[in-house]
């Protein structure tokens, strides 16, 4: 199905279906004393759609498993962004619960299916990730969840997705998406009561992401393919990965010609390499770039990097990545490369990454943020995306520049020699806003 589609569905038949099911939910109120909050024990997060937003909801989970250490995760998901899960380990996967997009009718079945996994699961919490989808609010209801925790709209127009939440949390747009996350979970207090559940600051949060180092075996894998990508690699050279696509939103990805420009200028340098990554159909689209550049220093990785696992890997040996807002610049966080990453359709006030490894390139000008959980991240957009094309590649060059030699001072090693020899990260500065 395609975005749009997905968007008509779950705004007319999804309030529809949330409208049913609220009436049938009062109904049985009516008959039935209200259950009173049960202690979670088997606990569905939903997260259906984006794979960036796991990374983002990481400070929440690892709460969440402090809090509950007795409990047992569920996930439900796309199954596209099941690799994200993965490589967070958030569940085993007889624990990920997985929907297809392909078309309506797998779909549906798929949801069905999932409905009666969790009833057998004997879900009894559910906390939905998701902002104002009708679709994930249908299935916390389906699920036989005492407990069912989400975003709701309270006095705002439209976005209605029924009335049947047990926790009902207000959608913050001006406070960072992982401390929203942290008030879902807070919700589930017995102490919350009032209206809104939460009142809380959460000035102070501490955020960070684990990082994922490579094994001997792996580092010796990666580099392998990245020498078999591009044998002018030598054991000394640098390398800066570019990321030209926007994925499921075009709006967010700066030009081609200026990663093109951006690339050659970065080869005048003689030590560095620049590769381009991105995904299996990404990399015919990619080949025309390395024949318009025609330099040996040049390598195609889009479809090579087969899970995000290995994708996280391949970040560990290589520099600088230069990226849109998305998955990859999220999951770049759990690695030690150094990420300059475009914002602009949306704030990195919101969805900034939480490792301090990042230059943030946000202009502010009058109409970004366009996309936000009010459109349903429908941009109105012409399609001309000044707000990430006012940054040249001269500029973005200047940043990936000063970053590599902030890593040759911290590092000084080469490529294909270990990288991590320092602890994890843990709680870490946020990162720079560049204008």
């Amino acid at each position: 199905m395609t975005l749009d589609r997905m968007r008509f569905l779950d705004r007319v038949v999804g309030s529809a279906v949330c409208l049913v099911l609220s009436m049938v939910h009062r109904l049985v109120s009516l008959v039935r004393p209200t259950r009173a909050p049960v202690s979670p024990r088997h606990i569905l997060i939903i997260e259906i759609s984006e794979i960036g937003c796991l990374v983002l909801a990481y400070p929440m989970l690892e709460a969440l498993r402090r809090r509950y250490p007795e409990a047992i995760l569920y996930f439900l998901m796309f199954e596209k962004i099941r690799g994200g899960a993965d490589v967070l380990n958030l569940a085993p996967r007889e624990r990920q619960i997985l929907l297809r997009d392909r078309n309506l009718g797998v779909f549906l079945a798929d949801a069905v299916r999932a409905v009666w996994q969790l009833r057998r699961c004997r879900i009894d919490t559910v906390l939905d990730l998701e902002f104002f989808s009708r679709v994930s609010a249908v299935l916390s209801y389906l699920s036989g969840a005492s407990n069912r925790v989400g975003f709701h709209r309270y006095h705002m127009e439209g976005l209605y997705r029924g009335s049947f939440l047990t926790r009902k949390v207000p959608y913050n747009p001006y406070l960072h998406i992982a401390k929203n996350y942290m008030a879902l979970l807070d919700a589930l207090e017995d102490s919350a009561s009032g209206t809104p559940p939460v009142k809380k600051d959460y000035g102070a949060i501490q955020l960070g992401l684990p990082q994922i180092r490579n094994s001997k075996e792996e580092d010796l894998a990666i580099g392998a393919k990245l020498k078999q990508a591009c044998s002018a690699l030598a054991a000394s050279s640098r390398i800066v990965l570019l990321n030209p696509g926007g994925g499921e939103l075009p709006i967010r990805a700066w030009p081609l010609a200026n990663y093109v420009q951006l690339a050659e200028m970065l080869l005048e340098t003689p030590d560095l390499a620049v590769g381009v990554v991105g995904l299996p159909g990404d990399r015919v689209w990619y080949e025309r770039m390395a024949d318009t550049i025609r330099s040996p220093r040049f390598f195609n990785l889009a479809g090579l990097t087969v899970t995000v696992r290995e994708i996280v890997q391949v970040f560990n040996q290589c520099d600088v990545l230069v990226t849109s807002d998305g998955g990859l610049a999220h999951f770049a966080g759990l690695s030690s490369i150094h990420c300059v990453v475009f914002f602009g359709p949306e704030t990195p006030v919101l969805y900034g990454p939480l490792t301090s490894n990042y230059t943030c390139l946000y202009a502010g000008i009058s109409c970004s943020p366009c996309l936000s959980a009010y459109n349903a991240r429908k941009s109105p957009c012409d399609g001309d995306n000044v707000c990430v094309k006012l940054f040249t590649p001269g500029h973005v060059k200047g940043l990936v520049m000063e970053a590599l030699k902030s890593r040759m001072t911290v590092k000084g090693k080469g490529q294909f020699e270990a990288l991590f020899e320092g602890p994890a990260a843990s709680a870490l500065e946020p990162p720079r806003h560049a204008r």
